[in-house]
């Protein structure tokens, strides 16, 4: 073992420097990717002291490098560990698995950061934790001692590390073993009843454990809120069947469902804070049809200010759809559904069907809107699935309102290197247009055709790539080729890829992997973007060569089993620019 490893300073250093060679004959540059590798031993200890050696008071430790990726060193109740990890930078870090009042219950936490690995070497790790008690009281007072009335009591690392379950408050709540660090309290309401908040996630405090253990007593203010709100001027109707949901929302994210329109007026328990008064339209027409409104901001609600009774005012608003000044095709099987986007972003909702000739008039509270368009069915109508046709229209008063579609054509021609594209559709990729609102994405065509048209709302978009299948195409994952604006009636894109043809070879520390199913990693690699990725293979398996488009990439190693090749679930290894 110490031979191969001195021997890799010579082998692997020429890999991970880049210096891939060309095969001139065969035009495919060969791609060394060499994974250096050490060996990892010592103890885990807790407090300068042994672990639990119980599988029911038990957490896992590991290496975690910048990104967050994970080399799992092993459990702590066996006390000790010996693993291989790639060279590298890291933290030690801790995430619990079972029990908690002998081990901390932290998920993810850092143990210590800033630690190089570059060769074989023991490793001590030692965790520290301190006991900590909660009490939990409700403005003042025992929670109901009743699991049908009852919430869930959450820590939030302020630092690193996921959210730990404390218990419930119906029962008293045990003492738990923290590491080190600043956390917020949260609250959630598990099963609602007469007395507890319905608060789905509120911050109602936070601890800080240093040195010591902590007992901690957290009172929860809360107060009953309530809501009486009026549509027009008038009451809401007394249906199930024409109804909207009201909700309070913080800042933070924390939900409270408050009840249905046609349930006004009501009361319920809040925590005292800060909120948004938001309605979302459940059925009917005689209701607003928004999906998320907000009706009041920053209301403060606490004993002092308990009852809020807002006039939602609403408009009738008529739509008339055309494309490029005349009427939509009246077919189910060539049409559009249209959207209204208010000026909560999460406010859309369906404003109607291009195929319908006399669409229904629909209530909206005023606000301005985007009208946004998404293609259903047929190829005479634009194809996009998410784009905006009308930008900023403040709609205040009710009335006809027209909506212009107008459209163009984009054709393109798909070449690779300068070169047709294989017609063989065991070798292929797919082309699509993205435009600029998120998940505005069109099918353009198949690599194997040579070239594809579409119909398209005119703006800027940018041609993907995604591989499909074979070896004779780029193997990119989502690529963006070429950015292009449509704006005329007839658009021609010229899609020329540009790729490499690659013969990847795996080495760990200079030397072949083992050619075993049951020891074995697979190797990716990626641009800046994270989702154009390529596939490279398993280290057991030779790789066989492939097409990757000219770019700058990140080589990832991911471990998939195995105890005598590196542990990381994924990590970088080298850079690799093509061409």
């Amino acid at each position: 073992m110490v031979v191969s490893k001195l021997h890799l300073v010579l082998v692997g250093m020429v890999a991970l420097s880049g210096c891939d060679t060309n095969d001139n004959s065969e035009g495919t540059t060969t791609v060394l990717i060499n994974v250096p590798a050490i060996t990892l031993k010592g103890d885990f200890t807790l407090n300068d002291g042994s672990f639990p050696a119980s599988q029911y008071e038990n957490g896992v430790i590991s290496l975690a490098d910048n990104n967050g990726h994970e080399a799992r060193l092993g459990n702590t109740y066996s006390g000790s560990y010996q693993a291989e990890v790639v060279a590298g930078s890291y933290r030690t870090q801790y995430r619990h698995t079972q029990g908690g009042a002998q081990v901390p219950v932290n998920q993810g936490n850092v143990i210590e950061t800033g630690i190089s690995l570059q060769e074989d070497q023991d490793l001590h790790i030692n965790a520290t934790a301190y006991q900590a008690q909660f009490t939990f009281t409700l403005n003042g007072m025992t929670f109901p001692a009743s699991e049908y009335d009852d919430a869930l009591f959450y820590l939030q690392p302020q630092a690193d590390g996921e959210r730990i379950l404390l218990g419930n408050s119906h029962a008293v709540i045990p003492p738990v073993m923290l590491m080190p660090g600043e956390y917020d309290v949260i609250y959630s309401l598990q099963t609602p009843g007469s007395t507890v908040p319905l608060n789905q996630n509120a911050v109602v405090g936070q601890v800080t454990v240093e040195d010591s253990a902590i007992n901690e007593t957290i009172d929860v203010k809360a107060t009953g809120f309530r809501l009486s709100a009026t549509l027009d001027g008038d009451p809401f109707p007394v249906s199930q069947y024409n109804d909207g949901n009201f909700f309070l929302v913080s800042s933070a994210q924390d939900t409270v469902e408050l009840g249905d329109s046609y349930n006004l007026p009501f009361t319920v328990n809040v925590i005292e804070g800060t909120y948004d008064l938001v309605y979302r339209h459940e059925t009917g027409s005689a209701v607003p049809a928004n999906a998320e409104a907000i009706i009041l901001s920053d209301q403060e609600i606490n004993q002092a200010t308990p009852t809020a009774e807002p006039d939602i005012p609403t408009i009738l608003i008529t739509p008339a759809y055309t494309l490029d000044g005349a009427p939509f095709p009246i077919s189910e099987y060539d049409d559009a559904n249209i959207y209204l986007r208010g000026s909560n972003d999460n406010d859309v909702f369906f404003l109607g069907n291009t195929h319908d000739p006399n669409p229904a008039a629909v209530r909206i509270l005023p606000d301005t809107y985007d009208v946004i368009y998404r293609h259903e069915t047929g190829n005479s109508v634009p194809q996009n699935t998410n784009a905006v046709v009308v930008e900023g229209a403040v709609l205040d008063s009710s009335g006809n309102f027209p909506i212009a579609v107008t459209s163009a054509i984009a054709t393109a021609t798909f070449t690779l290197n300068d070169e047709s594209f294989t017609t063989n559709p065991v070798h292929y990729g797919q082309f699509f247009l993205q435009g600029s609102e998120e998940g505005d994405t069109l099918f353009l065509g198949n690599s194997y055709d040579g070239s594809g048209t579409v119909r398209v709302i005119p703006g800027a978009y940018d041609v993907i790539y995604e591989h499909v299948t074979g070896n004779q195409v780029p193997g990119n994952r989502k690529a963006t080729i070429v950015s292009a604006t449509v704006d005329s009636q007839i658009t021609a894109i010229p899609v020329n890829v540009e790729a490499t043809q690659i013969q990847p070879t795996f080495f760990l520390n200079g030397f072949s992997f083992p050619a075993s199913l049951n020891e074995h990693a697979l190797f990716t690699m990626r641009t800046s973007d994270a989702d154009n990725e390529v596939y490279l293979g398993r280290s057991f398996f030779p790789p066989t060569s492939l097409f990757a488009i000219n770019d700058s990439y990140e080589v990832f190693y991911e471990y998939i089993n195995g105890s005598s090749i590196p542990v990381n679930d994924r990590i970088k290894v080298r850079n690799l620019s093509l061409p």
